[in-house]
């Protein structure tokens, strides 16, 4: 069985949404009962989104 080719590729603005998503995601699964949860609320996501990081 062949597997899909995968590309690497530097993020672009229209992908903040979705790596918005996985980050904050990963900080809740990973930090939920150690961190306030304002870490990894649904602002999170909004704040991750918008950062300047972001585009």
């Amino acid at each position: 069985m062949t597997r899909p080719a995968l590309t690497i590729r530097l993020p672009e603005p229209d992908d903040a949404p979705a790596l918005a998503a996985v980050h904050v995601r990963s900080w809740r699964e990973t930090y939920a009962g150690m961190l306030p949860e304002r870490f990894y609320d649904e602002t999170a996501q909004w704040r991750r989104r918008h950062s300047r990081c972001a585009g």
